[in-house]
């Protein structure tokens, strides 16, 4: 074979391997991504007012688990009120504001603290450390439809900056169901990761009824079950009515919690 005609073969095979290397897009448009996003939204459905029951199982790396129900009533005005019950006697009661105020109470002594739920801390139970990342849960869905979102690092998740900080959205969508939502810090590192599986449609509203959270830096496991939820047309303002009686002294969020653990 003539060396001319010897290398315009290798160009051409070279060629072609080049073009077989190409890799597909494995990531996806921004188009696709919101529209993905929509078909989740949609199944995932919303609530302006809620009320849920919820069970709580704490396992801590040594130690008994515990576990603890919470009756959570969510308003449209950004008020949640949750009721903490431990075998049917009930322990705590929390009412935020949607200005970050946490009121809390000791149900078992009567003991009262108030103040900045973004200063409680961090060995508060984690119900109330996350309380607004629970609330979104429940009443617009795992994946928020009013913030938009954009290509994940795969063709199967999103990205986007939920009420609670960045997020990483892996997406079923056969089911249209987020199954595992990735919070990360200001730096990228995940801070928390919640596994959702489940699903059940109950009152125009698709909900995972079991979560698993993992907590960086935190050895302890959670699990939480959605055992029920309904849509509310409004919510009774005796509901929210959690008001330290006047006089009564305020303990620290350090002395309340100390308190509630004994």
């Amino acid at each position: 074979m003539p060396v001319r005609l010897l290398a315009l073969v290798f160009v051409v095979i070279a060629a072609g391997c080049n073009g077989r290397a190409e890799s597909p897009a494995t990531v996806l448009t921004p188009k696709a991504a919101t529209a993905l996003a929509a078909q989740v939204a949609q199944a995932q459905g919303r609530a302006e007012h809620l009320r849920a029951v919820l069970t709580f199982r704490v396992k801590p790396k040594a130690g008994d688990s515990l576990i603890f129900s919470v009756d959570a009533w969510l308003s449209a005005d950004g008020r949640s009120r949750l009721d903490a019950r431990k075998a049917g006697v009930p322990f705590l009661s929390a009412l935020l504001a949607a200005d970050g105020t946490l009121t809390l109470r000791n149900d078992r002594s009567g003991a009262w603290a108030q103040g900045r739920l973004a200063e409680l801390p961090a060995e508060a139970p984690a119900f109330l450390r996350d309380a607004p990342l629970l609330r979104s849960e429940l009443l617009v869905g795992s994946l928020d439809p009013d913030r938009p979102v954009s290509p994940g690092p795969d063709a199967a998740t999103l990205h986007q900056d939920t009420a609670a900080g960045p997020a990483i959205l892996a997406i079923d969508a056969g089911n249209r169901v987020v199954a595992e939502k990735r919070l990360l810090a200001r730096d990228g590192a995940e801070r928390i990761r919640l596994t959702y599986g489940r699903h059940q449609d109950i009152d125009r509203l698709r909900r995972p009824t079991a979560i698993t959270l993992v907590i960086a830096g935190d050895d302890t496991a959670y699990a939480v079950r959605f055992a029920e939820w309904t849509r509310l047309p409004g919510i009774d303002e005796e509901r929210f009515a959690l008001v330290p009686p006047p006089g009564r002294k305020l303990l620290t969020w350090a002395e309340f919690l100390g308190e509630l653990g004994k």
